[in-house]
């Protein structure tokens, strides 16, 4: 156990961010270290995480780490149940929450392995764009999940094209769920900064992450589908948070020029421009966002069966 300002900080750290408990239900996800076979190749190191395949039980896994050096035992337990108790959630397009496990100062996150990767890779990885048909899933697919969290109360708080995942059938999985407050407390305990080119003014200027500033991210998540190209590529974290906070400066999103080059429906680009709105409460939510695609498709049922009709 660690004693003193450590420890004083540590404890102070924990509050910051409530809703971590010691009552969440571990036991039957807990995993023994021993059934879990480690890859040995790390697929992603941020020095505070980092992502591994694995295989539990006859099928490959996907272990997430975090490192939780000089912590006290107390901690370590209360951030393992703050994992579960925001991770199990049951969703087709949020990746499946197998369990954990602990080795040393280090917690596991075990989930479903999903062979085509982050979203992020397979954009940079194409050769030519995206249909519109597959932009439209895929963006209706990612509201869905993020609709399904927010239903619960939750945030993701870090939501970008990295976890964002895709299973074999090139379907919307997004990861990550479940560890903003180890992030968030990490970010405390580390002086560092988790903010990305994903993040919102108001996540780049240091305030928690809301249900508004993962409609942000998702904002840009839609801008990646539409150019496959990587935000603000180039640019320092401390640029961008310069650009969008000071100067409320966005990514360029040619709508004539995307018009031109998808078949997408009006609402479309008008949606990405909503979510991208500075002041949190002017953003749409996912349950709107959700509304306007079936509003969509009841428009081109419409159509369908208007141009159906023929005169005798």
């Amino acid at each position: 156990m660690l004693l003193g300002e450590d420890a004083n900080k540590q404890r102070s750290a924990l509050l910051q961010y409530p809703g971590i408990t010691n009552e969440a239900p571990i036991e039957q996800w807990q995993i023994d270290a021993a059934e879990i076979r480690f890859s040995g190749e790390i697929i992603e190191d941020s020095g505070f995480s980092f992502t591994q395949k694995g295989s539990w039980n006859g099928r490959s896994v996907s272990i997430k780490g975090f490192r939780f050096q000089s912590m006290s035992q107390q901690v370590i337990d209360e951030l393992t149940n703050d994992l579960v108790e925001f991770s199990a959630l049951d969703h087709a397009h949020i990746v499946q929450f197998l369990g954990i496990t602990r080795l040393s100062t280090t917690i596991y996150q075990i989930t479903e392995y999903l062979p085509f990767g982050s979203l992020f890779n397979v954009l940079r990885q194409a050769t030519k764009n995206f249909s519109e048909q597959v932009i439209l899933r895929m963006t209706r697919e990612m509201a869905m999940a993020m609709d399904h969290l927010h239903s619960f109360d939750q945030v993701h708080g870090h939501l970008s094209s990295r976890n964002v995942l895709l299973d074999g059938n090139m379907r919307v999985k997004v990861g990550d769920v479940g560890i903003r407050r180890l992030k968030a407390y990490a970010e405390v305990m580390l002086v560092k900064r988790m903010a990305t080119a994903w993040s919102s003014p108001e996540v780049l200027q240091g305030e928690s992450a809301t249900r508004a500033s993962d409609v942000y991210s998702f904002g840009t998540l839609c801008w990646e589908l539409l150019t496959r190209s990587i935000p603000y590529e180039g640019m320092s974290l401390d640029d961008i948070t310069k650009g969008v906070c000071r100067r409320h400066e966005r990514l360029k999103l040619d709508v004539q020029k995307m018009e031109r080059m998808y078949s997408l429906p009006a609402f479309y680009c008008r949606m990405v421009k909503r979510c991208w709105r500075h002041k949190p409460d002017e953003r749409p939510t996912f349950e709107a966002i959700l509304a306007m695609f079936r509003t969509e498709d009841a428009e081109e049922t419409d159509g369908k069966r208007e141009g159906s009709v023929t005169e005798d």
